[in-house]
C-alpha cells in the first residue's frame, strides 16, 4: 500500500468521524444515552428498566412474560381472560393476525394497554367503536417544554398535577406531545369528566361500561392523554405519553406515584409485556396514513425506508465503510467467540442496584444513602429476623448482641442515618463515611 493511498484512507476516516460528531451521533457523554429506546433491559434515561421491575411486584402472585414471539403464536396458547397485555413504545407494529388476537382476547375479559405516540388504526377500526362527532384517525400533537397531567375520576385526582418535561444532555428541550382530540368524546366540558365511572367504587369497574370512548386523563388545558373502550368483557387502554414511564421519571416517589395509578387500570392476572412490536413514530403513522403510502409501506424496498431515516441512513453509510476498510485490511487474527451471558434477572437486590446508578447519576448523595440503608436493614431482616420498622436503642441493642459489631460502629451508623433522614441533602464525604461504616458492619457480621 503505497503512501498516497494510506493518506485517502485516514482522510476519509477523519471526515466520516467529524460528520458522526457534527450528527449528535457521540456526544460528549459518554455514559448516558438520551435517545428514546423504550428498552427494557437498560437503566439509560428513556428505558423502561424500572416499569418493568414495578410490574414485576405489582402483582406478587402473577408473572410479567415478555413476548418474543408473534402475538397470534402467544394469545393462541391458553391465555387467562384475567390477563394483560402491555405495550410501551412510539408505535406498535402489528399485523392483521395479531390484532385479531388481541380482539380475540379482550373478547374474553383481558385488558389491552398502550402507552404510545400513536396507535394503529387497524385495531380502533377492528373495534368499530362509535365516537361521537368524528370517525376515529390518528393522535394529534403539539410542541412544549413540559406539560401538566391529571386523572379525571374523584379516587385517582391529585391536589396537585404531574409535571413531566424532556431532556437532552439534562437540559430541558421542545418536545412532541399526543393527544387524543376532544371531538372524540361526548362531554359538556373540557376538563371534568367524571361521568363515565357509574359506580362511586373504582376497585369494582365492571359497573361502569359504556357505549363511548371514556376518559381517564388529561393535560392542564383539558386534552386528553389517557382513555379507554370497552370491547366484549375487556378494555382498550390508550395512553399518549409513554415518556412519562421511563426511568427518567420514575427515580422519585411522585414518578412512581403516577405510575401505579396509571396501571391501577389493570386487573389482576399476568401481565404480557411486548417488547418485539415495537418500531418509530414516523413508521407507525406512515402506516396508518394511506395518503403518505401507509398501504404499500410493507411492500417498499427495505433499503428506501432505511434511507428516508437519518440515524439509519448514517448507520448504514458507516456499515459500508467498515466493509470497505476491513476488505482493505483483512484482519489475520479472528476474534474469539463470545460467550452469551445470562439475562439478569429482577430480584429487589438488582432493583435497589439500579436506583442507585441513578442517583449516582444525579450526585443524589442523599437518596443515595436512603438506598444502601434499605440494602443494609433488608440483610439485617434476612440474617438475624429482626423487625426494622423501629431503629431506636431497643433495635441497636438486640442487633449489637446478634451480630457481634462493635457498639461504636453501629451507634454512628444509625445515628449518621438518622441526621441523613431529617435533612434536605447530604454531602460527598457523609456518603463517604455512611459507605465506610457500612462495610465495616459487613467484616464483623457473623
Amino acid at each position: 500500500m503505497n503512501r498516497s493511498l494510506t493518506i485517502v484512507i485516514f482522510a476519509a476516516v477523519a471526515i466520516l468521524l467529524l460528520l458522526l460528531f457534527s450528527q449528535g451521533g457521540c456526544g460528549n457523554d459518554k455514559r448516558i444515552n438520551w435517545r428514546e429506546t423504550y428498552k427494557l433491559n437498560t437503566d439509560q434515561p428513556y428505558g423502561t428498566q424500572i416499569i418493568q421491575q414495578l410490574l414485576t411486584d405489582y402483582f406478587p402472585d402473577h408473572e410479567l412474560h415478555v413476548l418474543e414471539k408473534d402475538l397470534d403464536r402467544t394469545f393462541d396458547e391458553t391465555i387467562d381472560s384475567t390477563a394483560n397485555y402491555v405495550f410501551v413504545g412510539p408505535a406498535a407494529n402489528l399485523d392483521s393476525t395479531e390484532i385479531n388476537s388481541l380482539l380475540d382476547f379482550m373478547l374474553k375479559g383481558g385488558r389491552v394497554f398502550f402507552s404510545s405516540k400513536t396507535i394503529p388504526d387497524d385495531l380502533i377500526y377492528s373495534i368499530d367503536y362509535d365516537f361521537c362527532y368524528e370517525d376515529w384517525h390518528d393522535y394529534s400533537n403539539y410542541y412544549a417544554n413540559n406539560v401538566q397531567v391529571n386523572f379525571t375520576h374523584p379516587n385517582l385526582r391529585q391536589d396537585s398535577a404531574f409535571e413531566f418535561s424532556f431532556h437532552q444532555r439534562n437540559t430541558p428541550t421542545f418536545y412532541r406531545w399526543n393527544l387524543i382530540e376532544d371531538y372524540f368524546f361526548c362531554r359538556k366540558d373540557s376538563i371534568d369528566n367524571t361521568e363515565y365511572y357509574e359506580d362511586e367504587e373504582y376497585e369494582d369497574e365492571e359497573e361502569y361500561k359504556d357505549d363511548k370512548l371514556e376518559i381517564i386523563g388529561t393535560f392542564e388545558d383539558g386534552d386528553v392523554f389517557f382513555a379507554r373502550c370497552s370491547y366484549g368483557k375487556g378494555y382498550l387502554y390508550l395512553h399518549t405519553i409513554p415518556l412519562s414511564l421511563t426511568n427518567y421519571h420514575l427515580i422519585d416517589t411522585i414518578g412512581l406515584h403516577y405510575a401505579s395509578l396509571v396501571f391501577s387500570h389493570l386487573q389482576e392476572g399476568d401481565i404480557y409485556w411486548d417488547e418485539k412490536n415495537r418500531f418509530s413514530e414516523f413508521a407507525g403513522r406512515r402506516k396508518n396514513d394511506s395518503n403518505l403510502g401507509g398501504d404499500r409501506l410493507d411492500r417498499e424496498s427495505p433499503l428506501k425506508y432505511i434511507l428516508s431515516q437519518p440515524p439509519l441512513a448514517w448507520a448504514w453509510y458507516v456499515s459500508l465503510a467498515m466493509l470497505f476498510f476491513y476488505l482493505i485490511f483483512r484482519a489475520k487474527r479472528k476474534q474469539n467467540i463470545i460467550p452469551v451471558l445470562e439475562e439478569n434477572k429482577n430480584t429487589s437486590l438488582e432493583f435497589i442496584k439500579t436506583i442507585g446508578q441513578l442517583y449516582f447519576i444525579q450526585n443524589n448523595h442523599r437518596n443515595l444513602c436512603l438506598e444502601m440503608m434499605r440494602l443494609l436493614l433488608l440483610d439485617i431482616r434476612n440474617w438475624y429476623h429482626l423487625p426494622t420498622n423501629q431503629l431506636d436503642a431497643a433495635f441497636q441493642t438486640r442487633l449489637i448482641s446478634k451480630s457481634g459489631v462493635d457498639k461504636k460502629i453501629i451507634e454512628k451508623l444509625f445515628l449518621i442515618h438518622k441526621n441523613i433522614q431529617d435533612s434536605q441533602f447530604a454531602t460527598e464525604n457523609t456518603m463517604v463515611e455512611f459507605k465506610q461504616l457500612q462495610d465495616q458492619f459487613y467484616q464483623q457480621a457473623k
